[in-house]
């Protein structure tokens, strides 16, 4: 795939735009989807990012929550790293905790659990977000991994 080239050089911009054409002929999609929310994330667009994400989490969680090991998938070590010159998990910035929040998903779910509860308390979201949080917690400590026939060819 097209975009996935442009996905691994690091031209999220271009990436995106090719993701959003996939996910058109494959709305359930949820690896790309996740590609696209970190494309969307680089290039500082957070409302779209932030709805990607809680569609992922609310349908297929294990695509983000099980990405530990595959960091070279998502690429979203370096967005991270960015949003972290910016912000920590001090910030009274509800945006850059629930970015943070949203990339330590990736790789450490208690902390992005963590972020995610010190957004709650100054966003205008959050009941939205102590939903996110529940559905991670669950994931994370008592679900039984889902069988879907997508994660079956993925795995």
């Amino acid at each position: 795939m097209l975009a996935n080239h442009y996905y691994l050089i690091k031209n999220h911009q271009y990436a995106g735009v090719l993701f959003q054409e996939v996910i058109v002929n494959e709305p359930k999609n949820y690896e790309v989807k996740k590609k696209l929310m970190v494309c969307l994330l680089k290039e500082g667009i957070f409302y779209p990012a932030w709805n990607l994400y809680k569609e992922i989490i609310e349908n297929e969680p294990w695509v983000i929550l099980e990405t530990t090991g595959r960091m070279h998938d998502c690429l979203c070590v370096d967005v991270l790293k960015e949003i972290q010159k910016i912000a920590n998990f001090h910030s009274t910035n509800w945006i850059y905790l629930i970015e943070l929040g949203i990339l330590y998903s990736f790789n450490d779910a208690k902390k992005s659990v963590y972020c995610f509860k010190r957004a709650s308390k100054l966003s205008p979201f959050k009941n939205e977000i102590e939903n996110l949080i529940s559905h991670i917690e669950l994931f994370i400590y008592h679900e039984p991994k889902p069988s879907s026939p997508q994660r079956k060819e993925f795995l």
